[in-house]
């Protein structure tokens, strides 16, 4: 019988540990997708200024427009 829980004790915690490698994997590669360029083979140069003192709401304010 202790015997049997403790299996069932292994089975339960490597299920754990593989769901959660199966969703760290699969965050790198969704956030590696994101920060990848949309057309890599696009040439075109895009210049973003950023003024003195501006803060996150006003840059987004700004890309809004």
């Amino acid at each position: 019988m202790a015997s049997s829980k403790g299996k069932r004790i292994t089975i339960i915690i490597s299920l754990i540990v593989l769901i959660l490698v199966i969703i760290t994997i699969a965050g790198y590669f969704y956030v590696k997708k994101q920060l990848d360029a949309k057309n890599s083979d696009s040439k075109e140069k895009i210049v973003v200024e950023i003024p003195a003192g501006a803060n996150a709401k006003k840059n987004w304010e700004h890309f809004r427009r």
